[in-house]
């Protein structure tokens, strides 16, 4: 949102270099495009699919959705494959632990382990569908094997959705438990002019997906949390 024409060179003239680059050195190629949610905006509803309209909020979600049309005028026009997943929330190892833009869990797990207070906007009663890695990991592989992914867009997520404060008072137990750090929560507001995507509630119907390939979420939120914070406490002693 700082700066719109930046971002509209490295996401959309970048998306539709790659393209123009497949279509005349490798027409074989399938791409597996990362999207989000979030470009259909904010609704009552609290569950997102496919059928759910577009409308985007920000600069980002409006270059997502751009993307993804190009996308298909390609494989409209030149037969080019893709698959488009919109995912949810992720978390998981190697992900940076120091940007709240960057995936917020991981950034709050960074927090906690640097001693820093936790800070949850609002009444932190808003709902998110949070998917560790490597269940993501197993969908962009399936994607790309599954010719029934040829030309769609899907929806990706657990089907579970929790709260701000849940998640946070998670990663409060399991980081005392395993580092012996005290970790503290605060309650602030949101700041102003805060974007009314970051307030909603959301839970992904990822049913298409899971009917086009068979995929669903192997490892359990509870696990994957775990599996995070054991890493960066590791890194942390290390």
């Amino acid at each position: 949102m700082q700066n719109p024409k930046e971002d509209l060179m490295s996401d959309v003239l970048g998306i539709l270099n790659l393209l123009e680059i497949c279509r005349k050195e490798n027409p074989n190629v399938k791409i597996i495009f990362t999207s989000t949610p979030t470009v259909i905006g904010y609704t009552e509803n609290p569950v997102k699919d496919e059928n759910t309209r577009e409308n985007p909020l920000s600069i980002y979600e409006a270059n997502k959705l751009i993307a993804e049309k190009y996308l298909q005028i390609y494989f409209k026009n030149y037969k080019l494959k893709f698959c488009v997943l919109r995912l949810s929330n992720v978390f998981g190892e190697y992900q940076r632990t120091d940007n709240p833009a960057r995936g917020v869990l991981n950034f709050i797990i960074g927090r906690a382990l640097r001693g820093e207070l936790l800070t949850v906007h609002g009444t932190g009663e808003f709902v998110r569908d949070y998917c560790y890695v490597q269940n993501y990991i197993d969908a962009f592989i399936l994607a790309a094997l599954s010719d029934r992914t040829n030309g769609e867009v899907f929806h990706l997520g657990t089907g579970e959705g929790r709260t701000f404060n849940e998640v946070v008072g998670k990663i409060k137990i399991i980081i005392e438990a395993m580092s012996g750090k005290n970790v503290a929560i605060t309650h602030i507001s949101f700041p102003g002019g805060e974007n009314e995507i970051n307030k909603r509630n959301e839970i992904i119907d990822f049913s298409k997906f899971r009917n086009a390939t068979g995929w669903f979420p192997k490892i359990s939120f509870d696990e994957g949390l775990e599996k995070t914070i054991g890493f960066y406490v590791k890194r942390v002693r290390n």
